[in-house]
């Protein structure tokens, strides 16, 4: 037996998995803050890059992660939202490693941490234009993963 449209609607999203209001403005602000730490972290590697191909790399993915904060931060007001406006602790811890080669690995661990938020939360969000948007940050940042996991090995 199929349930109506109209008793679907008021059991409301969580019903069928879909992450509550509140779970998903902590979500997407948790991400919006960790995107900000990453492009700051760019930021300040490609200063300290030895190549032209490393520091032009970090320039991108700063430039994604600039991005990422538009489409979070447009995720946001479409659902009303409160956009925090803290930056993650990342880039201090990153700062305190002591070699770049420390550095860029913990760069890239970043990255597979927002992809790895990504992935489990994507299936839990009901509006398609977010769930959209942020599909199209999980491929940039698998994109970075495998492009800095290169620099890496030619780095190290």
């Amino acid at each position: 037996m199929s349930s109506s449209p109209c008793l679907r609607q008021e059991m409301g999203g969580t019903y069928f998995g879909y992450m509550p209001h509140d779970e998903l403005v902590d979500f997407l602000n948790l991400l919006l803050e960790a995107e900000r730490a990453g492009a700051r972290v760019c930021a300040r590697l490609a200063v300290d890059a030895p190549t032209t191909e490393l520091r032009r790399k970090l320039r991108e993915v700063q430039q994604d992660e600039v991005y990422s904060c538009g489409l979070l931060i447009k995720a946001l007001q479409t659902i009303d939202a409160e956009i925090s406006l803290k930056v993650g602790d990342f880039y201090e811890k990153v700062m305190a490693l002591e070699t770049l080669a420390e550095r860029l690995t913990l760069l890239n661990r970043g990255q597979e941490w927002v992809e790895k938020k990504l992935r489990r939360g994507l299936p839990q969000i009901e509006d398609s234009r977010i769930r959209d948007q942020l599909q199209e940050m999980l491929v940039r940042h698998e994109v970075n993963i495998r492009e800095m996991e290169i620099q890496l090995a030619n780095f190290l």
